[in-house]
């Protein structure tokens, strides 16, 4: 292994300006799914799928032109068939008065994207099941802002005619409810429990 990847801890490779690759470390063997048996990519363009081959050419004009890119973003081919995509920094860096070498430290975003895409997939079934709720269901941010109302809560509350309503919950909160129901709220809040009251709705 390449010296200067060897106590590198994140997935890392040593380019030439012609993208070959002249060395890469552990962890990015073991991202793109690597047996250790397996040899080393010839080039950059064996592991980068091929619409982002320009993209690459263009981040090696830059490196040449002297100019470093702490922030990229792409993706590389696994050996199982799948990709990661990764997010990186390429520095130029000098190893002889006429040759330049590339290191790349790179960072899996595919772990991330997965959690995102499953954060998404979950907010939308939540919102499936509340639009068909027989209850009435409303979300709001720690100061009791609405962000989210079902049809039936929106009827409940005399607001059927707007499609997100905006402000604090209780405002549709019987006026002389609304003291009680506040200090539950707020008790709630500081503590931690459940929110659990009887209250009246302005119609």
């Amino acid at each position: 292994m390449h010296a200067s990847l060897a106590d590198v801890v994140e997935p890392a490779l040593v380019l030439g300006l012609d993208g070959e690759v002249l060395a890469w470390n552990l962890s990015l063997r073991q991202l793109l799914c690597r047996d250790a048996a397996d040899p080393v990519p010839r080039s950059i363009f064996d592991i980068a799928p091929e619409p982002e081959h320009p993209r690459w050419r263009g981040w090696f004009q830059t490196l040449m032109a002297g100019e470093h890119l702490p922030s990229v973003h792409g993706s590389l081919r696994c050996a199982d068939g799948g990709s990661r995509e990764i997010d990186g920094a390429l520095l130029a860096v000098a190893v002889a008065e006429d040759r330049m070498v590339v290191r790349a430290h790179l960072h899996d975003r595919s772990r991330e994207s997965r959690a995102e895409a499953a954060r998404r997939e979950s907010e939308d079934r939540f919102r499936t099941l509340c639009a068909t709720a027989p209850v009435g269901v409303f979300q709001t941010d720690p100061d009791g802002r609405l962000t989210y109302t079902n049809d039936r809560w929106r009827r409940l509350g005399g607001l059927h005619h707007v499609s997100e309503p905006r402000g604090v919950w209780w405002q549709v909160v019987h006026p002389e409810d609304r003291p009680r129901v506040l200090g539950l709220w707020e008790s709630c809040r500081r503590h931690g429990h459940e929110f659990l009251a009887e209250f009246r709705l302005l119609v």
